[in-house]
């Protein structure tokens, strides 16, 4: 059990680090690590609205 909770945080963590990679080079951006906060808003955001789609069905 313990292994498939850190198999899935190095998953998310290795899609979260190529989704900032590939954002700052398409933008052109400097300094990728000003992304993080941004693209982790997002990205929750659009989970809690997935959590209340999914939770009237």
């Amino acid at each position: 059990m313990i292994a498939l909770v850190i198999v899935g945080f190095v998953k998310i963590s290795v899609f979260f680090y190529a989704v900032i990679v590939g954002l700052s080079t398409l933008f052109k951006v400097k300094r990728p690590s000003a992304l993080t906060y941004p693209v982790g808003t997002v990205i929750l955001f659009f989970l809690g609205q997935l959590q209340v789609m999914f939770k009237s069905i």
